[in-house]
């Protein structure tokens, strides 16, 4: 049973009876929709405006009464194997009247009855933009989300890691910090605001203050990512690489790592063929201008 009332106005209390126990209740943002979550599975939706009814919830929400219709989608929390529910091996030969017989344990051994683990969500928060939510479950916790223009694919994240991190450290000079508070997060807004940061005097330095492991993950950024592709920093990033491999590229070359230096070469390649060809066009520029300067010195003369 939940119950809804006013603070303000009134001291009357709305009850409304639940088909199972209460899990979980969520407000939206508004404040006039209220979600309950029941041990059967269920969502229930409540409206704190007016008394919808019971008989009326399922009607709205597959738009029977209202203009707008609505879509339930679902996440797949893990891909663990081992846990029970994850690989529907479900055999029809084995329904019966009474439903699935492999559910009905009849063995006698305690072996044969051990169950394998089962997965449970604990807890689940949405952001305040409604795109976004954590989930908070036996697997850990992961991070969802509607829009596909960022990733959040964290590297050896800790709890005192966070975006304040690398602010509180940039003002101070501490450059390595900062720019390994950043590869932590592997956000691309703040990677790139440590590098451009950094005075090209000191990038050696910052170099060798990084361990090798923050490197090699500095130099997949730099191939993989779309910023240094798009910067117009060119000669500055590839300070960056230079420094990297003067430092660590020994140590590179025997961890084998040939994708991230494919990566690199192909990122050199790229930028080597957008600068040729813009040397030879401004080559043609000038060579035009020279020979149009030519041509109008003899009519001047004359």
């Amino acid at each position: 049973m939940i119950g809804l009332w006013n603070v303000t106005e009134s001291q009357t209390v709305d009850h409304t009876d639940l088909v199972c126990e209460c899990v979980a209740i969520r407000f939206s943002p508004c404040g006039n929709l209220i979600a309950v979550l029941t041990m059967d599975s269920t969502i229930g939706f409540y409206s704190t405006d007016m008394d919808h009814g019971v008989d009326r919830r399922p009607p709205d929400f597959e738009a029977g009464r209202s203009n707008r219709t609505a879509a339930a989608r679902k996440f797949t929390l893990t891909l663990n194997r081992s846990l029970d529910g994850v690989v529907p091996d479900i055999n029809r030969r084995n329904f019966s009247e009474f439903g699935n017989m492999q559910l009905c344990d009849d063995s006698d051994s305690d072996d044969d009855q051990a169950a394998r683990p089962q997965i449970a969500v604990h807890n689940l928060s949405f952001c305040p933009t409604g795109r976004r939510f954590s989930v908070c479950s036996t697997e850990g916790c992961g991070v969802y989300s509607l829009d596909m223009l960022t990733l959040f694919d964290p590297f050896q994240l800790d709890s005192s890691t966070s975006p304040a991190t690398v602010q509180k450290h940039l003002p101070l000079n501490e450059y390595s910090t900062a720019l390994m508070a950043a590869l932590k997060l592997n956000e691309n807004l703040l990677v790139t605001q440590c590098l451009e940061a950094t005075p090209v005097r000191q990038i050696e330095l910052v170099c060798q203050t990084i361990p090798l492991l923050y490197a090699e993950r500095l130099l997949k950024w730099i191939a993989d990512g779309e910023v240094a592709y798009s910067s117009p920093h060119v000669h500055f990033y590839m300070k960056w690489i230079q420094a990297v491999l003067k430092v660590h590229g020994g140590q590179l070359k025997g961890r084998g790592d040939a994708a991230l230096l494919t990566g690199l070469q192909q990122f050199i390649q790229h930028h080597t063929q957008l600068i040729r060809s813009m040397a030879e066009q401004n080559k043609y520029g000038l060579q035009y201008l020279v020979a149009m300067r030519q041509l109008n010195q003899p009519a001047k003369s004359s």
